[in-house]
């Protein structure tokens, strides 16, 4: 809380506190002070000649806190129960998907595209989770909630779109190798993008590249193109632009011919301004 309080000392008010600090100055500076005298003759009386002619004199307190504090509180507030029921409604929706895989997903295109941090796409992300909970049980259910991902793609951030790089896995996991490969196009190009702001001038992420947030997105491209088509794996690394990455996703594309499991990793990203991990599988 600050407190602001603001008035004015006349000269005809001056004067008695000079009076009061000092008498002597206070005499040399009404002899000296034309302005001073004539305020005198004015108002003689001081305070009670405003009064008597009918002036208001009034001095304010004002308190100056509550209005940022408070609206910064409360919207806050309104941010973690908007997350909180986002949440919540995800957790219905993946338990409905086992019971009534459509209503699951008619409910998840109800979502919104964006989270209020814009880290999430809710919709995108429960549609997802109902693909991977109908794909070995209702098939052709789970690979319609994988084609209303494909339409959104286009309209996420590079940072949204890495949270889907399951999709191109899904659908070849449903046997059809012609929309992996197609849903592996706008996830390459996220790739891009990250790798970008992995090395802003700036502020560049100063992680180990092996586990910059480009480099784990490449690694996924590269370990469901290899079960598509060894040719398309090698044509992805190809078009890596960073050698270093290009040599480590060649080690993982090894991993993918003989057939190997992937390892979780620690993707990184330091920066000037903090420092971020999360565990990628």
């Amino acid at each position: 809380m600050s407190l602001n309080s603001t008035y004015e000392l006349r000269p005809f008010q001056l004067l008695p506190v000079l009076e009061e600090l000092d008498k002597d100055k206070a005499k040399q500076l009404t002899r000296e002070n034309v302005a001073i005298q004539a305020h005198l003759a004015k108002y003689p009386k001081g305070m009670d000649s405003l009064t008597s002619q009918g002036n208001i004199y009034s001095y304010g307190i004002t308190e100056d806190d509550s209005s940022g504090a408070t609206q910064a509180a409360s919207q806050e507030q309104a941010r973690q129960q908007a997350e909180q029921h986002l949440r919540q409604r995800r957790i219905d929706i993946g338990k409905e998907s086992e019971k009534d895989p459509q209503q699951a997903i008619n409910d998840a295109m109800m979502l919104p595209l964006q989270d209020m941090s814009q880290n999430s796409s809710p919709r995108a992300d429960a549609l997802l989770m109902v693909a991977h909970n109908t794909e070995k049980k209702k098939p052709s259910l789970a690979k319609s909630a994988l084609d209303e991902i494909v339409k959104l793609e286009d309209q996420l951030t590079p940072a949204q779109v890495k949270g889907l790089a399951d999709v191109p896995k899904i659908y070849l996991d449903l046997g059809d190798a012609d929309n992996a490969k197609k849903s592996l196009k706008p996830i390459l190009k996220a790739a891009e993008k990250l790798y970008a702001h992995d090395t802003d001038a700036d502020d560049p992420n100063k992680a180990f590249k092996g586990t910059w947030p480009s480099a784990d997105l490449w690694r996924k491209c590269v370990q469901v193109a290899a079960k598509i088509s060894p040719a398309l794996a090698e044509e992805i690394i190809s078009g890596i632009p960073d050698p270093e990455i290009a040599a480590s996703e060649k080690v993982a594309f090894a991993g993918s011919l003989l057939g190997g499991s992937a390892e979780p990793i620690v993707v990184s990203d330091c920066r000037k301004t903090g420092s971020s991990y999360n565990v990628s599988f």
